[in-house]
């Protein structure tokens, strides 16, 4: 997932079927202009590269990034996809987004911006 200001949100997914915005790989998002994206939600997909592709993955994120967006990397050892569908982690992730946003404006007004949460 992608947050552009100029664009809102742009889904991203290699797979066309599930009707992303923009369809590509972690490593080559060409389409994407540098310096276009302030957020990036990468969830679940850096385990899915070999462990060379990791590396110009995280290149591409800083190509598209601006400077001074975020990265939220997601990831889980629940493998079992039957047991634990991705769906179900919506709304609790969702949820705990919102907790953590709040968690950093109160940092950011008490200026205590290098603590984590």
């Amino acid at each position: 997932m992608w947050s552009c200001a100029a664009a809102g949100e742009i889904r991203c997914d290699i797979d066309a079927s599930v009707a992303p915005d923009l369809v590509g790989r972690l490593t080559a998002m060409a389409p994407l202009a540098g310096a276009s994206v302030d957020a990036i939600l990468s969830s679940d997909n850096l385990k899915q590269l070999s462990a060379h592709a990791v590396p110009p993955a995280l290149s591409e994120f800083r190509r598209v990034l601006t400077p001074n967006a975020r990265v939220h990397v997601v990831m889980t050892s629940l493998l079992d996809t039957a047991l634990f569908p991705a769906a179900s982690f919506a709304d609790p992730y969702h949820s705990r987004w919102r907790v953590e946003e709040a968690f950093r404006r109160l940092k950011n007004r008490i200026a205590l911006e290098h603590t984590p949460a």
